[in-house]
């Protein structure tokens, strides 16, 4: 099997899969970067592979890698693409070669705005190309439906996300004289992180103790911090500087409690994975896109409605009156992830599933977790 993996920039959201496939595979797995790093994201630790990684395209390097880039995608077996332009692997497609299309969902901001740009990109890089070699891994609950209700990927569609690195040791206790919350990203309005500060200012008033981390910059910061300061939150309200992966990985393994209360736009949400792996009990949104697929509510973590804050609060005080349930969750939850969303269990089922796809063996049958049937 020859498989290649096609995407824009390198993240380490994609890596840890990637290195996975590069075991199994060897040499005849290759990953493909279009573009550097951006200069925002370098700051914060993401970064390319080492040069000396043979099985790395950088192909905004030079004529040579562009041409590396071309033969991967002509000559694999099987090749998934994210977010590139589909004229890199149209005649791949039209020529009958199997394909996936690796895809958050589509109608983030809802289906009527911005339809006549979609529907134009539908005419011309969707419907064309919707062929039975041409699947769908799609990365978020979400995504299916709204590609059904254009008429794509009918009975071709996959379970799929992002696959951080999981531990391979149960979390251990944490150490705290009460429970610690915490939140890291971008500030962006649709993050909705003032229902953070208003859910604590409500916890406050009920005399509850805990601490929250907010880690991260952006357009809302300022607004955030002026409310945090209105309310008189900024002795129970932490806001940090930006952090590398790592060490965003190493506040997760301090913290009881994560906190993800983006709305629908959020077409996935690797943090999710993320704070899961490191033994958070994970407190999510139902419009985070992974959070209908990893969390089990009250097993695996917790999810509430988008933006309603009552529910956020209830959740939130049954944790503080009960914070065994912490370690209990945050314990099912790193199982859930080892067992289920690792990347290598997602690498061996994307190469069982291709080769099940091509005739090589038998199709297999995964009732739950990546590559298993997504109709929406």
């Amino acid at each position: 099997m020859k498989l290649t993996l096609l995407t824009n920039i390198p993240t380490h959201h994609q890596l840890p899969c990637a290195e996975a496939l590069h075991n199994l595979l060897g040499d005849d797995f290759r990953l493909c970067f279009l573009e550097p790093v951006p200069n925002e994201r370098a700051v914060l630790g993401w970064s390319v592979p080492d040069e000396k990684v043979s099985w790395v395209v950088r192909a905004w390097e030079s004529e040579q890698e562009q041409e590396r880039l071309r033969a991967c995608i002509a000559d694999s077996d099987a090749v998934v693409y994210g977010a590139v332009p589909t004229s890199l692997v149209r005649s791949r497609i039209l020529r009958g070669k199997l394909t996936f299309r690796y895809s958050e969902r589509p109608f983030k901001r809802g289906l009527p705005l911005g339809l006549l740009w979609w529907l134009r990109r539908f005419a011309r890089d969707y419907w064309p190309l919707n062929l039975p070699n041409h699947h769908l891994l799609a990365a978020g609950a979400y995504c299916a439906n709204d590609m059904r209700r254009v008429g794509l990927y009918r009975g071709r569609t996959w379970k799929w996300g992002y696959f951080t690195s999981v531990p391979s040791e149960s979390p251990v206790k944490r150490v705290s004289d009460g429970m610690h919350m915490l939140w890291a990203g971008r500030m962006l309005n649709w993050k909705r992180v003032d229902l953070i500060i208003r859910a604590a200012y409500f916890l406050k008033s009920r005399h509850h103790a805990f601490t929250i981390d907010l880690i991260g910059v952006g357009p809302e910061k300022n607004r955030l911090i002026q409310m945090c300061h209105k309310l008189g939150m900024d002795n129970t309200i932490n806001f940090l500087q930006p952090r590398s992966p790592e060490g965003v990985r190493e506040a997760m393994r301090g913290a009881h409690v994560y906190l993800m209360p983006s709305n629908y736009r959020e077409g996935w949400g690797a943090v999710v994975n993320e704070a899961m792996s490191e033994g958070c009990c994970v407190v999510a949104s139902k419009g985070v896109g992974s959070a209908p697929w990893l969390i089990d509510n009250g097993k695996t973590g917790f999810r509430f409605e988008s933006c309603n804050f009552n529910a956020l609060c209830s959740v939130l005080e049954s944790l503080l009156e009960d914070p065994e349930q912490c370690r209990e969750i945050g314990i099912n939850a790193w199982q859930c992830m080892k067992d289920y969303w690792s990347p290598t269990i997602a690498a061996e089922r994307i190469l069982m599933l291709a080769n099940g796809l091509l005739g090589r063996n038998a199709m297999p049958v995964f009732e739950e977790g990546p590559c298993s049937p997504e109709q929406g």
